[in-house]
């Protein structure tokens, strides 16, 4: 089996209210390369910020957003599920399994969406949103999958 591996370098869990991130040590993408296009996420935290993944139904499916190998990379958008937890000493891993949701477009629609909240206009909105593709600030998950 052939699988490609890439560094985490951003996580964020997607709710209702946005984006909540998730602070961790350090965390890998890697993507499985089968016929299902299954992705595994495996992030090493401090078990203070693991308690939400502790506490979870392997059964609940999680929508992520993750930014890997370096921050400046538009971020791709994941829906999976718990696979394990582990617990060692103060910290914790978690292994997420699921797939690629969404377009490659969601950042610059949910970043447009942010901007388009605040007012913005004209060239004062092209600046902004320019700045904000260049930076990839954090900007609330788009409402729907398009």
């Amino acid at each position: 089996m052939r699988m490609k591996t890439f560094k985490l370098a951003d996580f964020q869990l997607i709710g209702e209210d946005g984006l909540t991130p998730v602070p961790f040590e350090d965390g890998l993408a890697i993507n499985q390369e089968n016929e299902e296009n299954t992705w595994l996420i495996e992030i090493f935290l401090k078990k203070t910020d693991a308690e939400r993944f502790r506490l979870a139904d392997k059964d609940e499916i999680f929508r992520v957003q993750a930014i890997i190998t370096k921050r400046e990379n538009d971020p791709a958008y994941f829906s999976v599920k718990l696979v394990s937890y582990t617990e060692m000493d103060d910290f914790a891993t978690v292994l997420f399994r699921g797939k690629l949701s969404g377009s490659r477009n969601y950042y610059a629609v949910s970043l447009l969406e942010c901007l388009l909240n605040q007012n913005l206009q004209g060239e004062e909105l092209l600046e902004a949103f320019k700045e904000g593709m260049k930076k990839k600030l954090t900007v609330r998950a788009p409402r729907s999958e398009d």
